[in-house]
């Protein structure tokens, strides 16, 4: 039986094709998930999390257990290690194909996989995004320590919810100083993030897809 918060949170996600699911561990996200999945038709359900949960080493339980167990068709279920789409082009260009070509259901499970915008694995699954119907992320409370993240994880659930380009994200939603130091003809300049502002507005973008 489901409990309440997850029945709250499918009522509210099951009216969008893209979430946000954002609960402590032991709530029950994957369930959650699952009971997202069966309510679409979909070719391929891709389940992107660190390789830790998909094989775990000695007797920890595998996020495969728990899906099998929920989802009525398993066989749809196709594994990709968060850390390996950086590190494997093969790996990548795997994925790449399959969302390409199928009507695809993408969970990235421990979003914060995805946040540094400039990282090689942030730009790959928000290149593969792009082809997929149907979105969701995992992750526990809090989202981040840094709101820029923010930005990444909603962008590849759609562009269209925030509606803006990083800085533009940057510049509507946080304080920062920008401190350049020199080395003899070199300069390095870096920004740090001293507060955050607007955050009314920042809900009132994202408050439909976040559960």
């Amino acid at each position: 039986m489901l409990t309440h918060q997850q029945s709250s949170a499918i009522k509210h996600l099951l009216e969008w094709k893209v979430g946000a699911l954002f609960m402590e561990a032991g709530t029950g996200k994957t369930r959650v998930a699952c009971e997202l999945i069966n309510s679409v038709d979909v070719d391929v359900v891709v389940w992107i999390a660190p390789l830790r949960t998909i094989d775990p080493v000695g007797d920890n339980p595998s996020i495969k257990e728990e899906i099998i167990k929920w989802t009525k068709e398993p066989n749809k279920f196709v594994y990709f290690g968060a850390e390996s789409i950086s590190l494997s082009n093969r790996i990548y260009l795997s994925l790449y194909e399959i969302v390409k070509n199928n009507r695809c259901f993408v969970v990235v499970d421990e979003s914060l996989k995805i946040k540094n915008a400039e990282a090689k694995r942030t730009k790959r699954i928000l290149t593969i995004s792009r082809f997929a119907e149907f979105k969701l992320i995992l992750n526990g409370t809090p989202l981040s320590r840094n709101l820029l993240d923010l930005w990444s994880q909603m962008e590849f659930l759609s562009p269209n919810i925030l509606n803006m380009s990083l800085t533009q994200f940057k510049n509507t939603f946080c304080n920062y100083t920008t401190i350049t130091k020199r080395f003899g003809n070199r300069s390095i300049t870096k920004e740090f993030i001293t507060g955050i502002e607007n955050i009314d507005y920042l809900y009132s973008l994202i408050r439909h897809y976040v559960y």
